[in-house]
């Protein structure tokens, strides 16, 4: 956990130089579009030996235009032809489900179900990150013993 100051990248840089002794065996990262970029993806390989795999949704670059939808290049995939005719119908992108994303959102969702959680108001990072520490204990005691 960093303070809100703190580039996306340059605080996963700092959880990844802690992270390779506690977890050798991590070979591959899925993250989100914010960390898209190749000096980040060559830092990573050199430094920590972990592919880093960007997820991307699968609508990514389509817009629309005046109910028209517009494709990101001159020859789109099957699926990004599907998904334009889908947006042009419709009038909007909508909710798309993004690979490997979900067990982020699930994960997010299991630990909001502890009211301490709810609302961050701990005035010190390693409080609230121990809270998140007994949520993630709570959670699986209740799937060792169900």
């Amino acid at each position: 956990m960093t303070t809100a100051n703190v580039d996306d990248r340059e605080g996963l840089k700092l959880v990844l130089n802690t992270f390779k002794a506690d977890a050798p065996l991590v070979k591959k990262l899925y993250l989100d579009g914010g960390y898209a970029g190749g000096p980040f993806e060559a830092w990573a390989k050199t430094m920590n030996g972990i592919e880093v795999e960007v997820v991307r949704r699968p609508d990514e670059g389509i817009t629309l235009v005046g109910g028209i939808a517009q494709l990101p290049t001159n020859t789109p995939t099957e699926e990004q032809f599907q998904l334009a005719v889908e947006m042009a119908r419709r009038g909007s992108k909508g909710f798309k489900v993004v690979r490997k994303r979900w067990v982020v959102e699930r994960t997010f969702a299991w630990l909001l179900n502890f009211r301490r959680l709810k609302v961050d108001y701990e005035e010190c990072m390693p409080i609230s990150e121990g809270f998140i520490y007994a949520a993630g204990s709570c959670i699986l005691l209740n799937r060792l013993c169900a």
